[in-house]
């Protein structure tokens, strides 16, 4: 009986899975060793660096039938988020937190990995484990502190990660969880399905379910009112001139000058419009999973630049962006158009101080993705 040996391709496959196997793992073993690390701290010094108390007090005030927004705890979220934290506040302190910081970390690490697998599915453990060693140095205060950010993150590129999928419904459904956890999520609420047509329909549906459901956990006028005060409340937080946050405005206070709260507003509608724009015109030139990178590119990137009240810790939802964009670049021109855009945003939103030395013009206006050449396999 004759026996076979592989050919020197089989082989080379083997090879390159095994090393992506021994990537994806060691990406893995990050997050776990995060989450360990964390545990300790919180299960140590459960009442230190942390915002769970202004969401403990939120869930008092709503099963109370108090008012949320006006306790000055800082509360800034959704009726819907007081409800949502309900379990983790029945579970008390140190356990509520650290079962907030587990589902951030284990939701967090997910997401890392669906969306290097939507993006090249042949090198996902590699790209796995550079896009963790980039983003979770920028997670870890989010985790630590037990801020939603880390979960909005999670969300948002959920959320992102359906689409590229195609899975209309369940991206709708996670548009909406990721505005539960914060009304940031509105940005790509409003931007998603400016390109994608069949999330229009179910993203409208999907907003009259979500604004009827605190309804089943309060009287009619006590909801009605905590929505009024949320409006509200919303509408103080965009007109804040404090020196204390990072965002656009907070640049021209650095330098000296301090733009007046309509000035501050102007800003971010032009931000916005010209997201839109980017997202629009950038979408007729990608596809697949590169598009969906796009828009969460331009998404957190708007949010980072002209959110009124970014912190330190808020960075945690453009990281995975950050990482993806700079995987795709470094990664050789695997993809001309992705190659491109990619290049610009890491230019001008990561690395402003650079964009004036470094320009690239982009010709490419292909919307294929290009097979790499099998002599080339750099790494990210």
């Amino acid at each position: 009986m004759m026996t076979t040996t592989p050919t020197t391709e089989t082989a080379h496959a083997l090879g390159a899975s095994d090393r992506d196997r021994v990537f994806a793992l060691a990406g893995a073993g990050m997050w776990v060793v995060t989450a360990l690390v964390v545990g300790v701290l919180i299960a140590t010094h459960p009442t230190e660096r942390t915002v769970g108390t202004v969401y403990d007090h939120a869930v008092v005030a709503w099963w109370s039938g108090l008012e949320l927004y006006r306790s000055g705890d800082g509360f800034a979220y959704l009726p819907h988020f007081a409800v949502l934290y309900t379990p983790v506040h029945a579970l008390g302190v140190p356990w509520g937190n650290l079962a907030w910081m587990i589902v951030s970390v284990a939701w967090l690490g997910s997401v890392h990995w669906q969306l290097m697998r939507c993006i090249d599915p042949g090198r996902s453990g590699r790209y796995f484990f550079f896009a963790t060693l980039l983003s979770l140095p920028l997670c870890v205060g989010a985790i630590h502190n037990g801020q939603t950010n880390a979960l909005f993150a999670a969300a948002t590129v959920q959320a992102v990660v359906f689409l590229m999928r195609s899975r209309w419904s369940a991206a709708a459904a996670m548009l909406m969880v990721a505005l539960a956890f914060k009304p940031l999520g509105m940005v790509l609420l409003l931007l998603a399905p400016a390109v994608y047509r069949p999330l229009r329909t179910r993203v409208l549906l999907a907003i009259g379910i979500f604004l009827a459901v605190p309804f089943l956990f309060g009287a009619p006028a006590y909801v009605a009112g905590q929505y009024g005060d949320f409006l509200e409340n919303i509408a103080h937080a965009t007109v804040i001139t404090d020196h204390r946050f990072a965002n656009v405005p907070g640049i021209f206070r650095s330098l000296g000058v301090w733009p007046p709260a309509a000035t501050s507003t102007a800003l971010s509608l032009a931000g916005a419009a010209a997201a839109l724009l980017a997202w629009v015109i950038g979408a007729r030139v990608t596809a697949g999973p590169q598009r969906g990178l796009l828009l969460l590119a331009i998404a957190t990137s708007y949010l980072m630049l002209f959110n009124p009240m970014n912190e330190s810790n808020s960075y945690v939802i453009v990281a995975l962006a950050m990482a993806a964009v700079a995987i795709t670049f470094l990664d050789g021109g695997q993809r001309p158009a992705a190659g491109c855009w990619s290049d610009s945003w890491w230019r001008w939103v990561c690395c402003p101080s650079r964009c004036a030395a470094s320009r690239r013009t982009c010709r490419c206006g292909a919307s294929r993705w290009r097979r790499r050449p099998s002599s080339a396999s750099p790494s990210p």
